[in-house]
């Protein structure tokens, strides 16, 4: 978890050396995952009113979680299935796919996980981590803070307490 960890947070630190370096915009990337990347940190910094830092301490985890392939899903070491940017698993893996199916769109797509995570956000079980990100400081240390809290809370590592 501490190497992990790690990794993620120097992720998070080089994402926002970047940002203040590279102007983000759709026409930036020629890849296909660099567009996508942008279009996430777009959507975190428009959508949902995160600064750079906040953003990109987001953006590492997922990064870890899923290598930013929204289409994938694995079967965890406890049988459950997860799946999508931030690796949902379980039941919320399962209350993406009726956020997406009432919507009427993929659960495998870009558009419907980040619309179920601001909603996820939004409520009450995890508003708590939506107000944090919103007080980071947009610095280096803020992502670091960020990327960590994510990680902690959102992400939920097995083992979180003694690693």
């Amino acid at each position: 978890m501490k190497k992990a960890l790690t990794k993620v947070m120097l992720l998070a630190f080089t994402l926002v050396i970047l940002a203040a370096i590279v102007p983000l915009s759709a026409n930036a990337s020629s890849s296909n995952k660099n567009e996508l990347k942008t279009e996430i940190f777009s959507y975190l910094t428009d959508e949902m009113n995160l600064n750079s830092a906040a953003a990109c301490g987001v953006m590492a985890n997922i990064d870890q979680e899923s290598d930013f392939n929204p289409r994938l899903v694995i079967v965890d070491t406890n049988g459950l299935l997860s799946g999508g940017l931030c690796q949902w698993n379980g039941g919320r893996f399962s209350r993406l796919r009726a956020h997406c199916r009432d919507k009427g769109i993929s659960y495998l797509s870009v558009e419907g996980q980040l619309s179920y995570l601001k909603k996820e956000l939004s409520s009450k079980a995890y508003g708590y981590i939506y107000d944090y990100l919103k007080r980071v400081p947009d610095t280096a240390q803020g992502a670091y803070d960020a990327a960590h809290y994510w990680c902690y809370y959102f992400e939920i590592p097995a083992n979180r307490y003694s690693k």
